[in-house]
This record gives structure tokens, sequence and C-alpha cells, in this order.
């Protein structure tokens, strides 16, 4: 049953049992009925990637004091991509806790956390990875020093305390007034070799790979060598699907609006992952299937549809996607680290991927090797690998516009309405709100950009490790200004 018939089906139960239930006094369950739409109103919201969708949802049932949800929602949406939800547990009154399968983290478990004051508002969502061996929930962490030098040993011991309980494994760099103020690397790189991680380690980053290829995209755009509004046939007269040809266009793939639909399908499952190496073994399976919806007529996550944008970025170039980005994304910031590695090759400085993930996506009990769950190479889509010096290096070139022309930065970062006119990077200033990130098995990356402080950390375990520690670190920080 999809989402929306299982909401239509919510509904009707939901008003059936209030006018059932009412002449007896007892509205435990039409409040059980009611939490459980919210919640799945929220994940509807979520699997649209639309930012406008999310705050019409935020509107009516989330109290928010400012806007810095919106730069953190596109991240949000890279680390867990698509939610299915699969049950549903009420624990007490107020508090809804529903399973999920995500696209690109697994097995997952959000706690909804109604106000006791307005039960149509929630007051707090939490996720947590399910089938993990430890539990999620970090310790709060206490600064009682504003001078960095303090702080620093505090956050070490902190972070140090995890990575030995194995809870986390990677590194963490946290920068303030454009300065790196913290650099610390915990755990093994290579547990077999017992092989520490070090600041050089490269790590998997995942879906923030789609934001190099949206910096592509709208460099292309600004050099005339691209249109927005371009359909899909214009740059792939040989693309397998003729109504994609026609209908879909950049703007689209870019909002995930184009209903290409994504990998996660029985072929995905039937594929060996050392088959899937260029656009073009991906587009050969998923592009002649029919579209999902009419493009523009709704929103659903792919990773598909930046793998057909990385085919066009070879055609509009004239270079092959990874050189172009290599060239005018990655050389311009800085990030000399940075690569697309094939893991079936060797590469020095590079993390190994430990999961609890299956096939299936399910959480197994044995930590393994995730180099049958992930494809041998990375693409426009996810995969590349880099290291938090080399984030840094990228979001002080984004922000402050310089990797695209200014107008559409964020258009770039937040899948927001493209320019309609030029703008001068002194006219907008630089972006200070932002969340990216990117997960799967094996892997997990956060960039979170919040009032003055960039935090990043990477690691080579399940998501949501890293967005629960750059949590924590931001709020640690945040206490103390």
């Amino acid at each position: 049953m999809d989402l929306t018939s299982r909401m239509t089906r919510i509904s009707c139960l939901a008003l059936a049992a209030i006018a059932v239930m009412a002449p007896l006094a007892d509205h435990a369950l039409a409040d059980e009925l009611r939490m459980e739409a919210i919640a799945l109103a929220w994940i509807e919201a979520h699997n649209s990637a639309d930012i406008e969708t999310m705050a019409t949802f935020r509107a009516a049932h989330r109290q928010d004091a400012d806007d810095a949800w919106r730069g953190q929602f596109p991240g949000l949406v890279e680390r867990l991509g698509r939610l299915e939800p699969t049950d549903v547990e009420i624990p007490g009154p107020g508090e809804l806790i529903l399973l999920v399968d995500s696209s690109v983290a697994g097995r997952l478990e959000f706690t909804f956390r109604f106000s006791p004051d307005d039960p149509e508002r929630i007051g707090a969502i939490g996720v947590d990875q399910v089938g993990a061996s430890e539990d999620n929930e970090l310790p709060v962490l206490r600064l009682d020093s504003e001078d960095w030098a303090r702080r620093t040993g505090a956050i070490d011991t902190y972070i140090a305390t995890l990575a030995a309980e194995g809870r986390f494994s990677g590194t963490v760099l946290i920068g303030q007034g454009g300065e790196v103020r913290f650099e610390g690397a915990y755990g093994e790189a290579s547990r077999e070799f017992a092989v520490p991680n070090t600041l050089d380690t490269r790590f998997d980053i995942g879906s923030i790979t789609k934001d190099f290829t949206r910096v592509a995209i709208a460099q292309l755009i600004g050099a005339g060598k691209l249109g927005i509004d371009d359909k899909l046939g214009e740059h792939l007269p040989d693309y397998p699907n003729a109504e994609a040809r026609e209908k879909v266009t950049i703007r689209h793939l870019f909002e995930h609006s184009s209903g290409v639909g994504d990998y996660f399908t029985d072929e995905w499952g039937e594929t060996p992952m050392g088959a899937l190496r260029t656009h073009w073994d991906y587009i050969d399976i998923w592009g002649p299937k029919p579209l999902a919806f009419e493009p523009g007529k709704g929103r659903s996550y792919s990773n598909f549809g930046f793998t057909i944008l990385g085919a066009i970025i070879d055609r509009v170039s004239g270079q092959p996607y990874f050189e172009y980005v290599a060239k005018n994304v990655l050389a311009p910031a800085g990030m000399t680290a940075t690569g697309f590695f094939a893991t079936d090759l060797p590469e020095p400085n590079v993390a190994v991927g430990y999961t609890l993930m299956t096939r299936g996506g399910a959480q197994g009990d044995t930590l393994r090797k995730n180099i049958y769950l992930e494809p041998v190479v990375g693409g426009p889509w996810g995969k590349t690998y880099s290291t938090a010096r080399d984030l840094w290096r990228f979001w002080q070139e984004l922000s402050h516009h310089r990797l695209t022309p200014a107008a559409y930065t964020s258009w770039v970062l937040l899948s927001g309405p493209p320019p309609s006119g030029p703008t001068t990077a002194g006219e907008l200033g630089p972006v200070t709100e932002i969340g990216l990130g990117g997960g799967g098995p094996g892997l997990s990356a956060e960039l979170l950009a919040s009032r003055g402080t960039v935090i990043i950390v990477l690691a080579n375990l399940d998501p949501p490790i890293t967005t629960h520690l750059a949590e924590r670190l931001e709020e640690a920080l945040a206490s103390e200004r």
C-alpha cells in the first residue's frame, strides 16, 4: 500500500473511530490515529524533497523559531533518501515511534513527541538506527569555556570516548570565523590491519557528491552551454525512453521532480556491484522504465536523476564527468585529496567502510566490510572520497559564491527557484545556514553550517552517527555563544 492510500485509510479510520468513541469519552484510539496521520504526513513531506512542501507541513505541525531548518532540509533528504514506513508503535501518551526503511540508511526508528499543549504540533523528532549494537543516543557534551585551548581538550576527550566504545570511527573538523578551530581523527581506517584513521584519511562522502554535480550543472548554465529547461533528449538523444526524452528537463532532474525513479528496485538486488561503473551501466537498466509520475507534477528523491545529469555533463562539456568535476570543481576549491576511486584498485589513505546492513537494508548483528553493498565506482549521485579539510575548502568556496555564478548558489544548495537575473556575491553575502550529508552502508558524512560555525564529521560506519555527533557538537557550541 502506498503512503497516500495508507494516509487515506488512516483518515477514514480516524473519523469512524471518533464517531464511535466520542459517546464513550474514550479518545485514546483517536489520539493514536491522529499522531500516526501527522507522522506519516511528515514522511510524505520529506519524500517530496521540496522545501515548500515541508514548510506547509511545519506551519501546521511544528513551531519554528526561525528558518534555519530550510538550509538543513536538503542535507537531511540526502542523508536519509526515500523513507518507507513499515510499522508504528505507541509507547505512551503524546509519543509515537515510526519504523521506516531508508533507501540509503537502512532500517530507522523515528520518535515523534507531540506538544502537551497542542496535540496537533510535534515538539521533537528523533531518529535512531534500528538493530545497532549500542544505544545511538549520544551523551550531552558540555563546554564550560569559550577559550578554544580549553574547548579543544573537552571535545577531543568526548569524541575519543565514543571511539573507544566503538560508536564512532572517522574525522571531525570545526571551523568558526573562516578559521579551523578543531581537527581530530579517531578509530581505524582498516580494522583487519589495525590502521588508524588520520586527518589525511579519505572517506566515502556519499550524496555530498551531488553538490559537486549541482555546481557543475550551474557552471554550465552560467556559461550558456545548458538551459535550465532544456529537455533531456536535447542532450541525450539516445536515452532509452522517448517520454522522458520529450518531457524531462534539467530543472526536473536537479529538483527531484522528474519521475525517472531510483535504483532501489529488484534490479538493484540482482545486479553485481562490480558491473556498475559508468553512467550508461545504470541508464541501460533503469532508463527504459516508465516514468513514475508526470515530470514537474510530483517530487521523489532520485539518485538515478543525478546519474542522468552526469551523462549530460559529459555531452555538454565534452569531458567525462569525473574529469570535468576534477578540473572545474575540485581544483578551484583546492581539494587535492578528493577523488572518485574504484574500490577494487589499491588507493592510499582510503578508509574501509564497515556496516551492520545487509543487501536488503535490514540490520544484521555482525560488522562487515561494505564492499558488496556499494558499486565499485561512484558517480554523479555519490561515492566520492574526501577528507574533512577538503570539504572545509569546498564549503568556503561555495558559500562565498566562488564556484558558481553568485545567483545560482542558493539553487545549488537548496534546490530553490533558479535565478531570474544576474546577482553579485556582494549583494547576496555568504551562505551561513546549511546541512549537507551523505549516508549508506558503512559510510556517513555531515557538513553542518549553523550560526557562524561549520562542523564536518566523516565516518566509515553506518548512519546516522555523523548526524548525531554533529548535532551534539553544534548544541554544545551554541550554548556557549
